[in-house]
């Protein structure tokens, strides 16, 4: 309960979270610098926590994980939405914040569909990253829940 809890707020904070004015976006720069600092610290955290749970240390079980998991993908997106607002060109298609949040899950889980794409440099360098980050941390997250539960079923 607490895990859905926790999904249900990151979701309620990304859809109401004031990513500046409509009429003000932050410039582009500040919207790449801080994309990029934000999949660092994410980066960071979900290396930690996969290590923890694959050399046994973690106690934080599954719904930790697969909270962790739901950060990435709402990160992702407010990347996306930010560098959409700041420079319209940069991501075909994404002009809300739902479209984003779908843009991320569909380069998570799939290679997109193609009717939301990233245009521009920056919005192509972003997807770039999160391919890699998809690549590595986010099946590598994926292993340490299948793990963690594959654990939890040995012993119970």
């Amino acid at each position: 309960m607490q895990t859905l809890g926790a999904v249900v707020g990151m979701l309620g904070v990304y859809f109401v979270a004031p990513f500046g004015q409509d009429d003000d976006p932050l410039p582009l720069a500040v919207a790449i610098v801080l994309s990029v600092g934000v999949v660092l610290v994410l980066t960071v955290m979900v290396s930690r926590r996969i290590l923890r749970v694959l050399d046994g240390s973690s106690s934080e079980g599954l719904p930790g994980l697969l909270t962790v998991l739901v950060l990435v993908v709402v990160a992702f997106s407010a990347a996306y939405f930010l560098l959409a607002r700041a420079e319209p060109g940069e991501m075909a298609g994404l002009d809300t914040r739902l479209d984003s949040l779908y843009f991320t899950l569909s380069t998570t889980v799939t290679v997109g569909y193609g009717d939301i794409h990233p245009v521009g440099q920056a919005a192509r360098g972003i997807a770039c990253i999160q391919f890699a980050f998809n690549a590595i941390l986010v099946t590598g997250l994926v292993r340490a829940i299948f793990y963690q539960a594959q654990t939890k079923r040995a012993r119970g």
